[in-house]
This record gives structure tokens, sequence and C-alpha cells, in this order.
């Protein structure tokens, strides 16, 4: 199977293995590792996104944008918890 995913700056696995996180610009997709199905986007940074971190349990995903934010998004509902701008 393959990833629908087009201009990919960063990625990362989360630490289960189980969600693939894909930066396109300021977009953030959560793909499924089992069914290569996106099960979320997440928006909100208005430049580009440079860096992001699972945390050890995979219930959150930090994401750093070149707009100087950091988010952090819950990955049971890929809402933005908190912010740091």
């Amino acid at each position: 199977a393959e990833f629908p995913i087009k201009a990919c700056t960063e990625c990362r696995f989360s630490n289960g293995g189980h969600f693939f996180a894909a930066v396109n610009s300021n977009t953030i997709q959560i793909y499924s590792t089992y069914t290569c199905e996106n099960v979320g986007n997440l928006r909100g940074h208005n430049g580009k996104v440079r860096s992001l971190y699972w945390s050890l349990d995979d219930l959150l995903l930090v994401s750093a944008g070149m707009d100087g934010a950091i988010y952090e998004w819950a990955t049971q509902d890929y809402k933005r918890v908190s912010e740091n701008a």
C-alpha cells in the first residue's frame, strides 16, 4: 500500500508504530500504519511546520512551526489542546 502524501517536508512514526505523521506545508496529516488511511488532519500553523514529536504514550503530538508557534495536539480527537506562540 502507498501513502498518498505529496511534498512531505517532515515525518515521524509514533512510538507504538501504529500512527505516522506527515507534514505538507502547514498541515499535519496523521495516517494509520496498518491501513494507510488518513485518520486526521491537524491545521493551525500560520507558517510551515518544521518539527514533530510524539509523547511517549502517543496520546499527544507536538508540532513546531516556522511561525514560532508550538502546538500540542490530542490524537484521540485531533484537536489542539495547548499552544505556545
